[in-house]
């Protein structure tokens, strides 16, 4: 934790902007201190878990200064501002690269790959643009016991043959 708060000192010395300071500190203080801190309460901290908690503060600077840099701040700053600005993937758009996926794996993976409930995976196979190829179940070949009678000991012989349906 020490090191931590002691880069955060480091990181908010460096900022220009009091305003913009005082918002970092904020959401540090209030977001991803608390996190860091009940990580370690259980398990010591991991130098990922340090970069991690450190990367959202990066990020969250860098995104103030986006802000400056095209005239917005966070009161006024919209949700369509972001995803027109910042190229954030619209909802079609990610349906689309999930469409596209699954036309190389079967929805499930692609769902267990991507965080995504199977279902969705599959409703979005299913709409115009997808396939219908994924949307089949996967049927292993089974191996049928054929008995083919007496061998030359006596025995009922069996032999494994692979059933193609």
């Amino acid at each position: 934790m020490c090191l931590v708060e002691s880069w955060l000192v480091g990181h908010l010395a460096a900022i220009d902007d009091s305003e913009r300071i005082q918002i970092v500190r904020r959401f540090a203080t209030w977001d991803v201190l608390p996190k860091l801190r009940a990580r370690a309460g259980h398990r010591p901290l991991t130098p990922g878990s340090r970069k991690c908690a450190a990367d959202q503060i990066r990020h969250a600077t860098a995104f103030l200064s986006w802000l400056d840099d095209h005239d917005r701040d966070l009161a006024t700053c919209r949700q369509a501002d972001l995803i027109n600005d910042l190229g954030v993937p619209t909802t079609a758009g990610q349906a689309a690269a999930i469409r596209r996926h699954v036309l190389e794996m079967p929805a499930p993976v692609v769902a267990d790959a991507l965080g995504y409930h199977h279902v969705t995976t599959t409703k979005l196979v299913g709409e115009p643009g997808g396939t219908r190829r994924n949307l089949e179940p996967i049927r292993p070949r089974r191996p049928h016991t054929v008995t083919q009678g007496l061998g030359s000991s006596g025995h009922w012989r069996q032999l494994n043959t692979r059933a193609h349906q």
